[in-house]
């Protein structure tokens, strides 16, 4: 089988197979190199004890599984537009082991989310370290008004009114500063300092870190990219999840995948994203 590459000229490689008909495959995120990739709606990754899940399997390949043993804190299934998804509310949280492969590099956190209610400083994701709070990462909704990407010294803060409507939400980081999207649009950028991430605990779904900042709300998928990202590279997983969730009539008109979801070439075609 004959096989095209698609670049964006970025540390981020999207590996294109050419197809054996003349219409063009879905692209998924299966054609890239994702640091982790988290999909509620894929039921081989969810493990459940009843209806609590104890465990949510890492689709990227790099085994960065969140887990939870104690079943007091174990969310539950539950869905966004008809997909499954995982409820968290107040105290639920899935954790990894470590999240150091966080450290010292740029990343990209593209997630599904549906909040339940306002909470202050209700964060779908976090890091813990051993003190240095204000240098962990915690990305989400800071309050009625506000959303939130921390963990440098002067957290990133945009002006987002919370609702309860399914959104799709994109944090980017690197060393000059931040940047946030909220279904295809961008709600602003930080500028400096830039500070790399410092973490020496585990990576957390559904809150900051144990016992703060619990996210109340549902999460659909949640993707992490590392290195750098183009504006392609971004709306293409904007595109995929969008479609995927439902969620494709938020995108603004001018975004390149607000009719159709993103596919790959045809046969014979080299696609380079500039």
């Amino acid at each position: 089988m004959g096989a095209n590459i698609m670049r964006f000229l970025t540390v981020l490689t999207v590996v294109v197979f050419a197809a054996t008909t003349s219409h063009a495959a879905p692209w998924t995120p299966e054609l890239t190199n994702t640091a982790c990739w988290f999909d509620a709606d894929d039921a081989s990754t969810i493990q459940t004890s009843g209806n609590a899940v104890t465990n949510w399997l890492d689709k990227s390949g790099n085994d960065r599984h969140v887990l939870q043993a104690n079943a007091s804190y174990q969310p539950t299934n539950t869905s966004i537009n008809s997909r499954n998804a995982i409820g968290f509310n107040n105290d639920k949280l899935l954790t990894t082991n470590t999240a150091t492969w966080l450290n010292n590099t740029n990343y990209h956190f593209i997630a599904v989310l549906q909040h339940y209610m306002s909470t202050s400083d209700g964060y779908y994701i976090g890091t813990a370290d051993s003190g240095l709070q204000d240098r962990v990462l915690h990305i989400g909704q800071r309050d009625s008004t506000s959303w939130k990407h921390g963990h440098f010294g002067d957290d990133a803060t945009y002006s987002h009114t919370l609702d309860t409507t399914p959104l799709l939400a994109v944090n980017s980081f690197n060393n000059s500063g931040s940047d946030a999207f909220m279904n295809g649009t961008s709600i602003g950028s930080s500028v400096g300092p830039g500070y790399a991430l410092i973490t020496e605990g585990p990576l957390s779904m559904g809150g900051k870190i144990v016992g703060k900042g619990y996210y109340v709300g549902a999460i659909g998928e949640v993707i992490c990219v590392l290195g750098d990202l183009s504006t392609e590279g971004r709306q293409l997983f904007e595109g995929y999840l969008a479609h995927k969730w439902g969620l494709a009539a938020n995108l603004p008109a001018g975004h390149p995948y607000k009719s159709d979801a993103p596919t790959v070439p045809d046969p014979g075609t080299v696609l380079i994203i500039r």
